[in-house]
């Protein structure tokens, strides 16, 4: 192909793809694609991970995790709700609800009217909802008409005000990698658009081993690979390009607390009656008469591993902790240092104000604390194809499930307390072809298309880099997108003149707003240099053929030397003479000058002295399956051939079975 022919060829490319994308005059500056696009399915996948800390995913073994860490959203910590336990957090992520709104106060907890709930240890999963106090995400998924599913998920079984979820494994103890199969399974068979995955993550871990620990670390790693895994069913089920994940965690994990305070001596010992002594890093005491609050708390000031203590009204007016719930929270509530928390009321006897755990009872890690606490924090990350490469900083746990709604396409729920995070993209950048190819001198052009899926237009400065160090030129370097539509712009590639066959450019386009600079997406394509091609075979015992696409900048002659088999020349046969640059794409063939059957032959550029061998482009070598293969075609040849030409195959035949003994098998 010659070189005006290639560039009318791009030039056919670029025009042809155009009329496909551009329903506008082609006057305009840039071509506007279709907005009559059917709206894309999006699919949505939720992962907890229970307990992870906000530091555990440093490990550079996340090989998984740290992918989604390095190309999506990801939070450098997130803000627990209280207390920092498993009901509350999950139902957190479900609702977007502080605690106290959404009322599962902790995974056991007490209810003036209904007494004590044992939410995780006594209630069937299809029954937790029931105890809800807020809409979970999955009644406006439902009412948009999403399909959703849930696997182990808390809360997430029974029915809600007549919405339920899709398809649902209900909350149990089978082990995490069956959670994961099944996880696997509702992928392939369902496709959901928004799938939660409850996983024990490294709770235990951290419990028996202590934070950070190496049972910690391997665990995580091993939960990597199930991530892994999700991401291969994902991609086999063909919904990579639609689909978006959220790794996060109910909580996080400090060293194990030794010495416990004991609310129910103290008061039996004043004469205070009490209902219910609610246990952990966030102790709630129901009394018998909640007029004695203010009396009840002076108890606790100041008593060893109390930090702070509150009256039920002062939570309610100073909206401490996000805790005030009319029926759930404690007339009194302590507030436990590290180190120690409350017992309840269900254990004891108790002999003491504050006494040690019990050492059946004592485990290496704990968490429960406040939310706000260093070592409670937990983790957000956020990747996939719709969301942006980004650093949160800090966000709440409240925020996941706006956030979740907000990817996935449907209302928040209606009490959810957070917001959505700026986590979705409102840019993407294409470029077609994603590879092409040209001459040495020659222009390769890419169409490049920005795409506005914001609410507003935005200008998008258009920046090129590449590997290789070829020119590059973009038509036009500044964009106006206007909300929900797609411009495009051309890139042109220049092959330098002495790029090497073979070679390559990667180049990216990167497109960033120029209002905001943290709105940006990029894409990739390659350009080529046309490689070579050079086959040599067999046409006849003296002659071989040769199937040629080259390109040289330097020589003068393109020649196939003949060896015997033991590499002594022969002859040779000059098949081109030309001035460099030059192209030569054709299919010929070369005789061997003397006659003689073909052994070996080496297709070499020379300059004019063809002595001066300048590179050896192919070689070839006669073997017995060539030579059996020219037999079959003499066969085929034979009835039809005219009497000259059966002497000729004749001998060939002859010259063939003296060839046969020494040809390589």
């Amino acid at each position: 192909m010659r070189t005006e022919e290639i560039k009318r060829s791009s030039t056919v490319f670029l025009l042809s793809l155009a009329m496909v994308l551009s329903i506008v005059s082609v006057t305009f500056t840039f071509t506007q694609l279709s907005l009559a696009q059917p709206e894309e399915e999006r699919h949505l996948i939720v992962i907890s991970i229970d307990g992870c800390r906000w530091d555990y995913l440093q490990d550079e073994n996340l090989i998984n995790i740290r992918q989604m860490i390095e190309e999506g959203a990801v939070a450098n910590h997130m803000v627990i709700t209280n207390p920092s336990m498993t009901g509350p957090g999950h139902i957190t992520l479900l609702t977007g609800a502080w605690t106290g709104k959404h009322g599962i106060m902790l995974n056991q907890f007490y209810d003036r009217q209904l007494g004590f709930i044992n939410f995780f240890g006594e209630i069937p999963p299809e029954e937790q909802v029931n105890y809800l106090q807020a809409e979970p995400l999955w009644v406006p998924a439902e009412d948009a008409g999403l399909n959703t599913a849930a696997v182990h998920w808390t809360s997430t079984a029974g029915e809600y005000e007549g919405r339920r979820v899709d398809t649902v494994v209900p909350f149990s103890s089978m082990p995490d990698h069956d959670r994961i199969e099944h996880a696997i399974q509702i992928i392939n068979d369902n496709k959901p658009n928004l799938l939660l995955v409850y996983t024990g993550g490294v709770h235990s871990e951290s419990y028996n081993y202590g934070p950070g620990s190496d049972e910690v670390k391997n665990k995580l790693r091993i939960i990597d690979g199930w991530i892994g895994e999700i991401f291969d069913a994902v991609k086999e089920a063909g919904l990579w390009n639609s689909t978006d994940f959220i790794i996060t965690s109910d909580h996080g994990f400090t060293e194990g607390y030794s010495r416990q305070i004991c609310p129910s001596y103290v008061l039996a010992n004043i004469g205070i009656g009490y209902e219910f002594v609610l246990w952990g890093a966030f102790g709630h005491i129901f009394l018998s008469n909640p007029d004695q609050a203010e009396n009840a708390k002076t108890l606790f000031v100041g008593m060893e591993g109390v930090d702070e203590v509150y009256t039920k009204a002062e939570i309610e007016n100073l909206n401490l902790y996000n805790l005030y719930n009319e029926n759930r929270c404690g007339d009194v509530v302590i507030v436990s240092k590290y180190g120690y928390q409350v017992a309840g009321s269900m254990w004891g006897p108790y002999e003491n104000a504050v006494e040690n755990v019990h050492e059946n009872r004592y485990r290496a890690g704990s968490h429960g604390y406040p939310g706000d606490l260093q070592d409670m924090w937990g983790i957000f990350l956020a990747y996939g194809a719709h969301i942006r490469r980004a650093n949160l900083g800090e966000v709440r746990q409240v925020d996941v499930a706006p956030t979740i709604a907000a990817i996935a396409g449907f209302p928040p729920p209606e009490d959810a307390d957070g917001e959505a995070l700026n986590v979705v993209k409102t840019i993407f950048t294409s470029i077609l072809p994603s590879e092409s190819e040209g001459l040495p001198g020659e222009d390769v052009i890419f169409l490049v298309t920005v795409k506005n899926t914001g609410s507003t237009a935005e200008n998008y400065l258009l920046e090129n880099v590449d590997n290789s160090g070829w020119a590059l030129e973009l038509e036009n370097n500044v964009i106006e997108v206007p909300a929900g539509e797609n411009r495009t712009t051309t890139l042109a590639v220049t092959i330098p003149e002495n790029a090497e066959p073979g070679t390559e450019d990667l180049i990216t386009i990167t497109a960033t707003s120029i209002e905001n600079e943290n709105v940006s997406d990029n894409d990739s394509c390659i350009a080529h240099v046309i490689p070579p091609k050079a086959e040599l075979s067999l046409v006849a015992l003296y002659k071989v053929g040769l199937d040629l696409d080259l390109y040289f900048d330097n020589g003068s002659k393109l020649v196939v030397k003949f060896y015997t088999y033991d590499d002594a020349f022969e002859n040779e046969n000059v098949i081109e003479t030309f001035t460099p640059p030059w192209h030569v794409e054709e299919n010929k063939s070369a005789r061997h000058p003397e006659g003689i059957g073909v052994k070996k032959a080496r297709l070499v550029l020379t300059y004019e002295d063809t002595e001066n061998v300048i590179s050896t482009i192919a070689s070839f070598t006669v073997a017995r399956d060539d030579i059996f293969g020219r037999v079959m075609e003499i066969k085929g040849r034979w009835p039809i051939a005219s009497p000259d030409e059966r002497n000729a195959l004749f001998q060939e035949i002859m010259d063939i079975k003296g060839q046969w003994p020494f040809a390589p098998s």
